[in-house]
């Protein structure tokens, strides 16, 4: 299990899998390339704590919650925080800064996918959890459901310039008729693919995605199933949505 060092992925992470077995067993690693992108106006993608106080703050602010919110929080007693909060967190690249206080740029952005589209590439475990941000994970499925990035191989040394389109990918590339999830239509996969490359994921939103690395160079790494699971919808969008 990965989670963004991020407070409130932090905290999502623990509550939703607290009765987990692989969190129970192994805990939980902190990976810094899954903090949510930052924007021009996007304080709240920016860490406040390096190392062992991340998950002090993470417990902190849990405790300040249930002081601000009694009613709402009624389940969430001092043991059960303490339950939550007593799982084994592995600090790994959290130990210095590992946010930045400037706007990503796309080779930021590609750099980080790299990075961690690699972890997860050669992971000795087949089925890993990552807990994040939604702007981040529509990034991971701009970049690996085709179409979405124009830099080469995702990841692109910061300073050198890149032809534009090299690495776009075609639908038709990215799945088999025997690959669709759920005996989806191909129809329906292409629009669920342009929704997942297009909107954000709701709040505490589930994504299935099985990732195919039969190709030699990253560019040819693929998601080739995804499905919304739990429940789960994409956040509201006030001009696509109306009511």
């Amino acid at each position: 299990v990965y989670s963004s060092p991020l407070t409130r992925a932090l905290q999502t992470c623990l509550i939703g899998l607290k009765d987990h077995p692989t969190i129970t067993k192994k805990g939980v690693t902190l990976q810094r390339q899954l903090r949510e992108v930052k924007n021009r106006i996007g304080w709240d993608a920016l860490g406040k704590e390096v190392g062992e106080k991340i998950p002090l703050r993470a417990r902190g602010m849990l405790e300040d919650e249930k002081t601000k919110r009694p009613d709402e929080l009624k389940g969430l007693s001092p043991e059960e925080i303490s339950k939550v909060m007593g799982v084994k967190i592995h600090l790994n690249d959290t130990l210095s800064v590992w946010w930045d206080p400037d706007r990503d740029t796309s080779n930021e952005i590609g750099e980080r996918l790299g990075d961690l589209i690699h972890i997860l590439r050669y992971s000795p475990e087949t089925r890993i959890i990552c807990v994040g941000h939604s702007l981040f994970f529509r990034e991971v499925c701009r970049a690996f459901l085709g179409g979405g990035y124009s830099f080469p191989d995702i990841y692109t040394p910061k300073g050198k310039r890149v032809a534009k389109g090299s690495s776009r990918q075609s639908m038709d590339r990215i799945l088999e008729d025997d690959e669709l999830p759920d005996n989806m239509k191909l129809e329906e996969w292409e629009g669920f693919a342009k929704m997942l490359k297009g909107r954000k994921l709701g709040n505490g939103a589930c994504l299935m995605a099985r990732f195919d690395f039969s190709g030699k160079r990253m560019k040819d790494w693929k998601i080739a199933q995804a499905k919304l699971m739990f429940g789960s919808t994409f956040k509201l969008d006030k001009k696509k949505d109306k009511m």
